[in-house]
This record gives C-alpha cells, structure tokens and sequence, in this order.
C-alpha cells in the first residue's frame, strides 16, 4: 500500500485506499509530549490510526473520504504548549481504465 509522508504545517489531497503519515518535529527540554488531534478530537491508537510516539508521528491506513479534515499535533511540556495542523483532503477513488 502506498504511502504519503509530510510534516505538519503541509497541506495534503489524497484518494481513497492509501494511507498517509504526518511527522510532527517537535522538540523542547524537558521532551515534549505530543498529542494528535483530527477535527478537534483527540485521536488514539486503532485498527486506523497509529502513534508512534518515539517519532512524533501519526500514520492513518485506508482512508476514506470521511478521513478529510484538520489534523493537529500539540506539542506540551512544563515550559508550555505549541501546536501545528495540517488539512487532509480524500478524494474519491481513483477510477483506473486499462
């Protein structure tokens, strides 16, 4: 399966069935935690979404058309909070003629 990689802050128009990964390069003493969000809602770790937290990165798998939207990442820690987001756009499925 083919996959999309940016960074947070880059805008993205996708179709349906592939996945994609925002990397969010947030760094700070003391680290950071980091929290993704999709549409304002917190997102966790599922069949569809995955964090890896040692890279501060979101992978999201088979996208659908309802997956378009805001995605966030806040990065927080005892000094204060940054945030970044990205829009996601899904596209219908590619229509392949051979």
């Amino acid at each position: 399966m083919e996959q999309e990689r940016i960074t947070i802050g880059q805008d993205l128009k996708l179709v349906e069935g592939m996945s994609f990964s925002i990397h969010c390069p947030a760094s700070g003493i003391p680290k950071p935690l980091i929290t993704w969000y999709f549409n304002d809602v917190v997102v966790q770790n599922s069949p569809k979404y995955e964090i890896l937290s040692k890279f501060n990165r979101l992978v999201v798998d088979q996208i659908e058309t309802k997956d378009t939207g805001q995605y966030m990442c806040v990065a927080e820690n005892a000094v204060g909070s940054e945030s970044e987001s990205s829009f996601i756009s899904i596209l219908g499925k590619l229509n392949k003629k051979y």
